[in-house]
C-alpha cells in the first residue's frame, strides 16, 4: 500500500454494495442419516447348540475346576510337609543347641578349677 492510494477500513464508503454474509450452517448431531425404523429388528438366533454339547462343555469346566482344585490341595500338603520338616529340624537344632552350652559351661568351670 502506497501513500498515495487512500486506505481502506473494514466500513465500505456510502456508495459501495455490502457483501452479504453466508447464512450459518444448521448444526446436525447425527454423524450420518439415520433411517427411521417403524418396527423393532427381529432377534435372531442362531442354530442351537446340541445339548451333548453342553454336557461335554460342562464337564470339561468341571475336570479343569476339579484339576485347579487338586493342584492347589497338593501345594498345600507339600507346603505343610515341608514347614513340619523344618519345625522338626529346629527343635533338633535347639536342643543340640542346649547340649552343647551345658558342655562349655562345665568345661569352663573345670578350667575354671584347674586354673586356681
Amino acid at each position: 500500500m502506497s501513500e498515495t492510494e487512500p486506505r481502506r477500513s473494514g466500513v465500505p464508503a456510502h456508495g459501495e454494495a455490502v457483501p452479504e454474509a453466508p447464512p450459518a450452517p444448521e448444526f446436525d448431531t447425527t454423524p450420518w442419516p439415520v433411517p427411521t425404523r417403524t418396527w423393532p429388528r427381529a432377534l435372531q438366533m442362531r442354530r442351537q447348540l446340541d445339548p451333548r454339547l453342553w454336557t461335554a462343555a460342562l464337564a470339561a469346566v468341571l475336570l479343569f475346576t476339579a484339576g485347579g482344585i487338586g493342584l492347589l490341595y497338593l501345594d498345600d500338603t507339600s507346603y505343610q510337609n515341608r514347614a513340619s520338616q523344618l519345625s522338626s529340624q529346629n527343635q533338633a537344632l535347639l536342643a543340640q543347641h542346649k547340649a552343647i552350652q551345658a558342655q562349655l559351661a562345665t568345661t569352663q568351670t573345670n578350667l575354671t578349677a584347674t586354673l586356681a
